[in-house]
This record gives structure tokens, sequence and C-alpha cells, in this order.
């Protein structure tokens, strides 16, 4: 192999680390106030609540979380049955770049599962501040 096509598989090979490594690049979220553990620091109070919220029962609650909890796991069902494809997609895609190409991100189900994990956790708080049974 000439020193040429040598230089030329090495710039490759870096342009696809740095794009490997970008793509791990996302940071965490920020950890959420502590309001309802045993060593909290502080506590929840009705004002931290929409006034929707805040009139709803016990029930109420607990049945939103059982609704939210259920279309999160439709969504992750979703994710997972993508999930082989994707896998496939991404082997051919060390190889090939049009194999990323038809991968499904499920960006939409993400999204909403995010969505509904930010909701569930205003209803812990409210289960809590409420001292409805778990």
């Amino acid at each position: 192999m000439s020193r040429r096509a040598v230089h030329l598989l090495q710039l490759i090979a870096m342009g696809w680390l740095c794009m490997a490594l970008t793509a791990c690049a996302n940071s965490a979220p920020p950890v959420p106030v502590d309001t309802t553990g045993t060593n909290r620091e502080t506590t929840s109070s009705l004002s931290d609540f929409s006034a929707d919220d805040a009139a709803m029962n016990c029930s109420a609650i607990t049945a939103e979380m059982k609704a939210n909890a259920d279309k999160i796991e439709t969504d992750n069902a979703a994710i997972r049955s993508n999930r082989k494809n994707n896998e496939i997609a991404g082997y051919l895609g060390g190889l090939l770049i049009l194999p990323y190409a038809a991968t499904e991100s499920n960006s939409a189900e993400k999204e909403d599962i995010k969505l509904l994990q930010s909701r569930q956790d205003v209803l812990r708080k409210l289960l809590a501040f409420k001292k409805c049974p778990a």
C-alpha cells in the first residue's frame, strides 16, 4: 500500500473517531431538588404546585401516575422494537455511511418519555406532600 493511501486511511479513521466521540458528548440533566426523601434538606409547599395539581385528590394523582407509567411502557416498547434494526444499521454504518439513514431514532417517543417522567416527578412530590398512601 502506498504512503498516500495509508495517510488517507489514517485521516478517515481519525474522522470516524472524532464523530464517535462527539456523539457521546451529551451532558446529564441537573438533578432535581429532593423534597420527599428521608434526609431531604427542603420540603414542598402547596405553592410548588399548579392550581390544577393542588386540587387533585390522592386517587386522581395515582390514576394519572398509572396512565403515565403505561404510556412510558408503550413508548419504551416502540423503542425496543426498533433496536435490532438500528443495531444492524449501526454495524453496517461502520463500513458505509448509507445504513445510518435506515435507523429509527424514536425521537417522538423519547421526548414523550422525558415529559412524562418530569410529570411523574411532580406527581410523586404531590403524593408525598398530600401524604397519600403509596
